[in-house]
């Protein structure tokens, strides 16, 4: 009796290749951080401006408005063109500065050393006015107290004190109720010369030296 051959199925092609696996979900990126920085980027700079900013403007608006009515009250005339600075009251006191040229009612008496001026200004009080002037030139210290001690000595003025060195000087000078200080020093080769002149009166010294 013939034995029965066992048959093993056959398998196509079809079926040997297995399903390809499908590729896995890449992770989602993370969600760009740029924004939540102008976010608050943003909130700080309203905050700063609602609580610093603002509060200080208008504190300077506040001191302004209150300031030039109190001015004005004591009849105080602020003029601040062109960088120079006049303040007057009611009572005929004057306060300017910031000008580069000499006061319109300075002393004529008073030899200005030539120059560059600076600075000029002016300050009345009581009926007395007192002047300010620095002037700078590049000629040396001795220069200078050569020029101001030869012009002081032939105009009519008192001379009290006259000091100097290579660095600098001092020179004291009255006349006709008129008292003139003269510092002068040098720096980096440029000469600066500061006049200050006073209305003090004549006393009783003065006249005996007239």
């Amino acid at each position: 009796m013939a034995e029965a051959k066992e048959t093993k199925p056959k398998t196509t092609a079809a079926a040997k290749k297995e399903p390809a696996a499908k590729p896995e979900a890449a992770p989602a990126a993370a969600a760009p951080q740029k924004d939540n920085t102008k976010k608050v980027v943003l909130i700080v700079v309203a905050c700063v401006s609602i609580f610093i900013i603002i509060p200080m403007i208008l504190v300077f608006v506040f001191a302004a408005v209150v300031g030039n009515k109190v001015l004005k009250e004591n009849g105080v005339k602020v003029d601040g063109k062109s960088g120079n600075v006049t303040i007057k009251d009611k009572s005929g006191n004057e306060y300017s500065t910031g000008t580069q040229s000499l006061p319109g009612d300075f002393p004529k008496d008073v030899a200005v050393y030539k120059g560059t001026i600076t600075s000029g200004g002016k300050l009345t009080t009581d009926g007395k006015t007192g002047w300010n002037v620095v002037v700078t030139t590049g000629d040396s210290p001795a220069m200078v107290s050569q020029a101001l001690t030869n012009s002081f000595s032939t105009n009519g003025w008192t001379t009290s004190l006259n000091n100097s060195t290579n660095d600098g000087g001092l020179l004291i000078a009255k006349k006709d109720g008129l008292q003139t200080n003269i510092f002068y020093s040098t720096k980096d080769g440029k000469t600066s010369i500061v006049y200050t002149v006073a209305n003090v009166g004549t006393t009783s010294d003065d006249q005996m030296t007239n």
